[in-house]
């Protein structure tokens, strides 16, 4: 391997990024730990509010049967993040719908509700201190602990007034025909 990355248990390459996709423009831009404070601020431009966030499960159609994201409303924007074998991606779109039901541009299968809308005190900007703070990009994908699950929860309990994110899936579970 080179300098970088690493591979996962399913053979991939982790690449140590965060993955910006413009979904209006459909443009990539890829960010290593050292930039998110800098560059992909720059990048997202004024600091937002988040207002609402979601989290959400779609089939992968591969060897994991369910991939967890989380989606995030602003002002201005709407935004997904999630962990995938690769890197960690994060999109932006002008309307709900493009954030959750495609990642880059690509449909999802059966995307799935899971908790929320959750209100949310924090903004944008911290999100991205969190990712910094915590080190999410050097954490390679682990299908067992450092896995999309594990990713949104983290996300979620950064994002919400919830202490746990294992705790609000068994308060919301009771309401949902999804889970168990």
């Amino acid at each position: 391997m080179g300098s970088g990355s690493s591979t996962t248990s399913f053979g991939k390459a982790w690449q140590k990024n965060l993955q910006f996709y413009e979904c209006e423009n459909k443009g990539y831009t890829y960010f290593k730990h050292d930039d998110l404070n800098t560059r992909l601020k720059t990048t997202l431009g004024e600091d937002e509010p988040i207002m609402r966030c979601w989290t959400y499960t779609a089939s992968t159609g591969e060897c994991c049967k369910e991939h967890m994201f989380v989606v995030l409303e602003t002002p201005s924007f709407w935004y997904s993040l999630e962990k995938g074998f690769n890197f960690i991606t994060m999109q932006r779109g002008k309307c709900e719908a493009i954030v959750k039901d495609k990642l880059t541009g690509r449909n999802r299968k059966d995307c799935v509700l899971i908790i929320g809308p959750t209100r949310s005190d924090s903004s944008v900007h911290f999100l991205v201190n969190r990712l910094y703070e915590f080190n999410e990009l050097d954490k390679e994908y682990n299908v067992l602990l450092q896995n999309c699950k594990a990713f949104a929860g983290h996300c979620f309990d950064w994002l919400t007034p919830y202490k746990s994110f294992l705790s609000a899936l068994a308060v919301y579970a009771s309401f949902s025909p999804y889970l168990p």
